[in-house]
């Protein structure tokens, strides 16, 4: 019944012509002020984010639109243009500037990638940064110079995807090769080395593998590719200052990112930066369940959450 009410309230939507689709989701309690923009990363959809969508409805409404390429939406790629941040951030300018009510304050969340996404995003649109309470860094970074990956994922990640997926040529093998039985082999075959599925079941690393497959084929791969590849070797929005407050959320077991080196480069971006710890095992925000919601949410995060501009 609640996977029902959640696709009930996600609408089609179109940025230069590209069609996707977001999601709208009403706060759980009438007197929550917040209204939360979700921006997530690479390899997700708006049907993953799920569990996240309800922790954040506790403090507010929760908004979220696929990124073009992502989650079935039309890749940027059939206009001719490339997905950099820029495009990207015009991408979420749009959503915000035709979808969200003009009259509230705004608290932007970018996950992972989606970070840097949100960082462009007020640099190439300043009039958001007075619209912005909070900028919420979710496991996210600055510069590919925050990357601290081990071998066994980053040679996978460059050499496998990104580099040749963000060719037309790479691309277009994978669509042929990457069928779901495929990819469910591979990651049950390559499960020593996979963080995310260390002690797991063997069931349950199916469920979790099938779960990829369907996130695998949704999303355009010469999309992924280039995002991945901006996002190991090219993208840096650590030199830019702006006018917000910001609020860091890290995860202390993260094998991706330097958190410590983030931490350090939010402060010289931002005004002013709050940082918290999450209680999850790797870099995986969006694996999550109902038991997660507690460690996603400390105490002195949420007594920042509940506080807001808005009136109700």
């Amino acid at each position: 019944m609640e996977q029902a009410r959640h696709k009930d309230r996600i609408l089609p939507y179109t940025y230069l012509g590209l069609q996707g689709r977001y999601g709208m989701w009403s706060s759980k309690n009438s007197s929550d002020k917040r209204v939360f923009v979700i921006v997530y990363g690479q390899h997700a959809s708006l049907e993953r984010l799920e569990p996240l969508v309800t922790i954040f409805r506790t403090y507010g409404d929760v908004y979220v639109v696929d990124n073009p390429g992502f989650g079935g939406m039309d890749p940027a790629y059939s206009i001719g243009k490339y997905p950099d941040l820029h495009f990207q951030a015009g991408h979420v300018h749009n959503f915000i500037d035709n979808y969200l009510p003009k009259d509230k304050q705004l608290t932007i969340i970018g996950i992972s990638y989606g970070f840097q996404i949100v960082t462009q995003l007020l640099e190439d649109f300043p009039d958001l940064q007075t619209r912005t309470e909070d900028v919420v860094n979710m496991v996210g970074c600055l510069s590919y110079r925050d990357l601290d990956m081990p071998l066994s994922y980053k040679i996978p990640l460059i050499y496998l995807l990104a580099f040749p997926g963000r060719t037309w040529l790479g691309s277009n093998i994978f669509k042929l090769v990457a069928r779901r039985r495929v990819i469910i082999a591979v990651y049950m075959l390559t499960k020593p080395i996979q963080v995310k599925l260390r002690g797991v079941s063997r069931q349950q690393a199916i469920a979790y593998a099938s779960e990829q497959a369907s996130l695998w084929i949704d999303n355009d791969p010469r999309t992924h590719g280039a995002a991945a590849w901006d996002f190991v070797a090219r993208n840096d929005v650590s030199q830019l200052k702006l006018d917000v407050d910001a609020i860091h959320l890290s995860v202390p077991g993260d094998h991706i990112i330097n958190s410590q080196r983030v931490k350090k480069g939010m402060e010289a971006v931002f005004n002013k930066v709050s940082s918290f710890d999450i209680a999850l095992d790797n870099h995986a925000p969006l694996d999550l369940d109902a038991d997660d919601i507690e460690a996603i949410i400390p105490e002195g995060l949420a007594r920042i959450l509940k506080k807001s501009d808005n009136t109700v």
